[in-house]
C-alpha cells in the first residue's frame, strides 16, 4: 500500500472510530458519566477527557511537523493521561462529550486538509491517527461494557 493510500485508510479507520464513539455517547446517560471504573478507576467523563487530550497533542504535534520539527518525543503515558484527565476536571459531562467531539472533528479535518507531500512523505500523520483509531475504539467497548 502507498503512503497516501495508508494515510487515507488511517483517516477513515479515525473518522469509523469516533462515529461509534460519538453514536454511543448520543444515548450515554449523563448520570453515568462521573461514576468511576469504566477504564480502571476511570470514569467515562475521563475517559473522554483523555481522547481529548491526545486529540490535541496530535494536532500540536501536526504543527511541530509542518515547520520541520522531527524531533523524537518519548511520552510518559500515565503523567500525560494524568494531565489530561487533571485539566479537564472542571469540564461538566455535556463539555466533556462536547470538547472531544470538537477536537476528533478539528483533527479529522486537519488530516484531511494535510497537503500531499505531509501524506506522501510524512508517516508521523498516519501513525497518530492508526494509534488514536485503535485508542478509541477500546475506550468505546469500554464504555459500552460499563454502561449496561
Amino acid at each position: 500500500m502507498s503512503s497516501k493510500a495508508t494515510f487515507w485508510a488511517a483517516l477513515a479507520a479515525y473518522q469509523r472510530a469516533y462515529w461509534n464513539l460519538f453514536r454511543l455517547l448520543a444515548t450515554y446517560p449523563a448520570e453515568r458519566g462521573e461514576q468511576p471504573g469504566a477504564c480502571g478507576v476511570w470514569s467515562p467523563k475521563q475517559v473522554l477527557a483523555h481522547c481529548s487530550g491526545w486529540n490535541v497533542e496530535a494536532l500540536r504535534r501536526y504543527d511541530q511537523y509542518a515547520v520541520g520539527d522531527a524531533t523524537s518525543v518519548h511520552y510518559d503515558f500515565d503523567s500525560f493521561n494524568a494531565k489530561s484527565v487533571e485539566d479537564r476536571a472542571h469540564l461538566d459531562w455535556q463539555a466533556t462529550v462536547q470538547e472531544v467531539i470538537d477536537t476528533a472533528g478539528a483533527l479529522y479535518q486537519r488530516s484531511r486538509n494535510l497537503p500531499d507531500e505531509a501524506q506522501l512523505n510524512d508517516p508521523r500523520h498516519a501513525e497518530w491517527l492508526t494509534a488514536l483509531a485503535e485508542d478509541c475504539r477500546d475506550h468505546t467497548e469500554q464504555l459500552k461494557v460499563f454502561v449496561q
